[in-house]
């Protein structure tokens, strides 16, 4: 009887170092995906920045290939007038 005593009780207690093991290993488990969760989270944020200022950039870039801007900057920046125009400095 003492013997099967012993290995029940060398079971339980395999049982429940066992069970911890895998709580243990659960909770790291549950503890990175959190983590990765909130990359996801950061990178998605961080897409929709970068998004936005490529629309944006891509709006500066229409505009500074137009010719009114083009045309505009000749004038205030190169001092250079178009043709029947006269040109004053200050």
């Amino acid at each position: 009887m003492q013997e099967k005593a012993k290995i029940f009780r060398i079971i339980t207690v395999a049982a429940i170092v066992f069970i911890v093991f895998l709580a243990a290993a659960m909770i790291m488990n549950f503890v990175k995906i959190a983590k990765a969760e909130a990359q996801s989270k950061w990178l998605k944020e961080e897409l929709a920045a970068k998004l936005a200022q490529y629309e944006s950039n891509e709006g500066e870039i229409d505009y500074k290939q137009s010719e009114e801007y083009v045309t505009r900057y000749a004038r205030e920046e190169l001092n250079m007038k178009g043709k029947g125009e006269t040109a004053f400095t200050s």
